[in-house]
């Protein structure tokens, strides 16, 4: 009989446990040998069958079977959809050996072509590639209007969908720095242009000081529109010219009669209303007449009815009678002479019109001649004419084709209904906003746009045709529409002022901050709508803050600023509200422009109430960046900012003097200093007003000494403090010039501690407290001198101690 093996016994039982709990154990904090090792072949068979990932899903599938022999699994470990499980890394035991991290050099990064790019082909999703890229790939301004960037041409700058070739360009690693004009017109053009406005606006302007200490600005309440449409000829038709003019009609207080007689608050206002209305109804007349002799000579070969339409679009009534009159026509010219009549008289003609057209006679009367008496009967748009024909023209007039916008608001306000002068003219501007779009009605694009053969310069004209090509122009309107709107409505500064509304250029803030002075500042009428406070107090200058009008504010200043007007700039900024940001601002602009202040400008400054030390800071600034430290600190000094003259004659200045022994020098750039507005005074300033007393009367003492067995009490006392602050000295100058790396500042230093310890090595007596130097601050001979001295001082002490 075959002898039967011994089973050896299981090791728990060995150990004196429960074999059954050492398993449950095992299966709670270990991998069952039984499951991993299945796992493993699982994996081996999907390398084998070509699986693209079987390290990770067997990785996956081992930390699944080892957290799921957990007897209490964590609600960590479950996750997902469906109870899916989380990854997990392997747990590394003892007995795997740990690898080093694999050596990773560090990844170079070279420029990308742009046809190589990933964003090539997705252009269209940045709206601002400064914004998608960050601060590297943005443009940044300069002063004067000057824009820095990276790229080829500066037209590829605000297109979104370009070429690759074009990306090519723009990828170019050249720094190009361009000056964008702030202006539609010329350079010299808008100097002139600006400094007219601004002259009318300092005569009538206040300049104080606040309680800050920081000049303001305070615009006259007797400046008005007519102050500067006085500037302008009668002949000129310019947009600058009618807006001003506009506004003499819009919002300046209207001319009132000198009576006695008490007048009621409603029929004041009547009044007022009437005035207005004749106002702007005689300066439309004056605006659209140029547009009305140009279609005259255009049409000379036509009608004379066409003739007479035409004066009625400008409101020549006398002269449309006079053509009538002439060309025999005199029953039209009764009709024209009664233009703007009663109900009555309009309905007869409506009456005629439709006579005509529903006993077919309209097709015998030319269009000019029915335009002429749609007119006339009160029809401001389309005359809708009750037959209608089978051809594709019908019978309608309609007498706003081929208008302007300004002709077509003007047949609003002169014969649509209420043009009898009874009331305002809200209701001919309601009218036409209404219709706009509709019956062949012109849309109130801006000047530039409408017309661009106004340009009367080539930039202007460049600019003005750009314009007509940019498709958001769409909500733009002209100026004149807006200051309408602006009138009629309680409609914020900001939906009327902007810039585009008066130049083609959306950088020219010229109009609108004048305007925003005008009726904000002066007048007290509009404002903008981030006010924080309304016109409550009239005694007020300025109440509350409002952030768009010091936008408008600085926006003109940099305009001028890039025109090479500095003082103009100023005065500009002296109206910004707060007293801080008015400080700051005026400030950097004089830093910027320092290089280019003469003395007339200098003046001209002063007489805004600007502190010279603001002048004589930028100036110390200026000097300061051109390597001209003594000039630098002269006008730091006239500019009462002592911290920094203090710095440059510390740093720059007093390592000079010492080093050509010049005493007295170092003497007067220290003397004009206040301690107390000189921080860390007693340990930089004072160590050289110090050092020269030491280094010129320490020898004098000694010399006397020597001469006299006995000095007086006050020579006395005097070296007895020149021998306790020479140590002081030798101690704290290493810190007071601390730059290691400037030549001179080392030279004086060194020149400065030999010095000393030349003159306390001389002195008898010396105290007990020795000054120790830094060997590398002074040269081999001085160190070996002063260890001489020292070592002979201490052997005298011994010998007088022992005796």
């Amino acid at each position: 009989m075959e002898q039967e093996k011994r089973v050896p016994a299981p090791w728990p039982s060995r150990i004196g446990m429960e074999p059954h709990k050492i398993h449950v154990m095992q299966a709670s904090f270990f991998r069952v040998p039984e499951q991993e090792a299945a796992m493993k072949a699982a994996a081996q068979k999907a390398t084998i069958a070509g699986n693209s990932k079987p390290r990770l899903q067997a990785d996956r599938l081992l930390n699944a079977s080892a957290r799921l022999a957990r007897k209490h699994s964590r609600g960590s470990d479950m996750g997902g959809e469906g109870g899916m499980l989380l990854d997990r890394a392997k747990r590394t035991t003892f007995d795997e050996s740990l690898d080093p991290v694999p050596y990773r050099p560090t990844r170079k990064f070279t420029r990308a072509l742009g046809a190589k790019s990933v964003s090539t082909g997705q252009e269209g999703s940045y709206v601002d590639a400064g914004l998608a890229f960050g601060r590297s790939f943005r443009v940044s301004w300069g002063p004067g209007g000057q824009l820095a960037r990276i790229g080829g041409s500066s037209r590829f700058l605000c297109i979104v969908f370009i070429s690759v070739h074009a990306l090519i360009l723009l990828t170019s690693s050249v720094i190009n720095v361009d000056v964008i004009p702030m202006a539609a017109e010329e350079e010299s053009v808008e100097k002139i242009r600006s400094s007219r406005l601004l002259q009318v606006h300092l005569k009538h302007s206040t300049i104080e000081v606040d309680e800050a200490s920081v000049p303001v600005a305070f615009p006259s309440r007797s400046l008005t529109f007519s102050t500067f449409a006085s500037l302008f000829p009668k002949h000129d038709n310019c947009h600058e010219a009618q807006v001003w003019r506009q506004g003499v009609a819009l919002f300046d207080p209207p001319e009132q009669e000198q009576t006695s007689a008490y007048i009621p608050p409603t029929m004041k206002h009547q009044i007022t209303a009437v005035q207005r209305r004749t106002a702007l109804s005689e300066w439309l007349a004056s605006t659209v007449a140029p547009t009305v002799a140009n279609a005259l000579r255009a049409e000379a070969p036509s009608s004379s009815a066409q003739k007479t339409f035409t004066r009625l679009t400008g409101y020549q009534i006398e002269k449309a009678v006079d053509d009538a009159s002439a060309e025999g026509n005199i029953r039209l010219a009764l009709l024209l002479s009664q233009a703007g009549g009663d109900a009555e008289f309009r309905a007869d003609l409506e009456d005629q019109l439709t006579v005509w057209a529903t006993e077919g006679a309209d097709q015998f009367v030319s269009e000019a001649y029915r335009k002429c008496i749609a007119l006339l009967a009160g029809v401001t748009r389309v005359w809708h004419s009750p037959r209608k024909s089978s051809q594709s023209e019908s019978g309608d007039v309609n007498v706003v084709k081929g208008l302007d916008w300004k002709r077509t608001f003007g047949l609003a306000l002169w014969y649509g209904e209420g043009s009898e002068g009874v009331g305002g003219y809200e209701g001919a501007l309601h009218q036409y906003e209404q219709s706009i779009g509709q019956d062949g009605v012109a849309l109130p694009l801006p000047w530039y746009i409408e017309d661009p053969a106004l340009a009367t310069s080539s930039s202007l004209s460049t600019a003005a045709t750009a314009s007509s090509m940019n498709p958001s122009v769409a909500d733009e309107a002209d100026a004149l529409l807006e200051l309408l709107r602006l009138a009629t409505a309680a409609t914020p500064l900001e939906c009327a002022i902007y810039p585009r509304a008066f130049s083609p250029n959306r950088l020219d803030n010229r109009m609108p901050w004048h305007l925003y002075i005008l009726l904000s500042r002066a007048m007290r009428l509009k404002d903008f709508s981030d006010r924080q406070s309304s016109f409550d107090d009239l005694d007020l200058d300025v109440e509350g803050h409002s952030e768009m009008a010091d936008s408008v504010t600085c926006a003109y200043a940099a305009q001028l600023e890039a025109l090479g007007q500095v003082q103009e700039a100023a005065f500009v900024l002296l109206h910004l509200e707060g007293s801080d940001g008015r400080k700051k601002a005026i400030k950097e602009l004089l830093m910027r422009q320092a290089h280019s202040l003469e003395s007339w400008q200098i003046f001209g400054l002063t007489s805004l109430r600007i502190p010279m030390e603001w002048i004589k800071e930028a100036q110390a600034c200026l000097s300061q960046y051109e390597g001209k430290s003594f000039d630098a600190y002269e006008h730091f000094l006239k500019a009462d900012e002592q911290r920094m003259a203090h710095d440059i004659a510390v740093n720059d200045l007093a390592p000079d003097a010492v080093v050509r022994g010049d005493l007295s020098l170092l003497r007067a750039l220290f003397k004009p200093f206040d301690p107390q507005a000189v921080p860390e005074w007693s340990f930089r300033g004072k160590l050289f007003l110090d050092y020269a007393d030491a280094t010129e009367k320490i020898p004098e003492l000694v010399a006397a000494s020597q001469e006299d067995a006995v000095l007086d009490a006050t020579d006395a006392a005097e070296l007895e403090r020149l021998k306790t602050l020479v140590p002081q000295l030798i101690r704290l100058l290493p810190d007071a010039m601390r730059d290691r790396s400037e030549a001179r500042q080392n030279t004086a230093l060194s020149e400065m501690l030999s010095g000393l310890l030349l003159r306390f090595d001389s002195v008898k007596s010396k105290p007990a407290a020795q000054p120790r130097v830094d060997s590398t601050l002074v040269d081999e001979a001085t160190r070996l001198r002063h260890i001489h001295s020292t070592a002979y001082d201490r052997f005298i002490r011994s010998v007088s101690a022992a005796a």
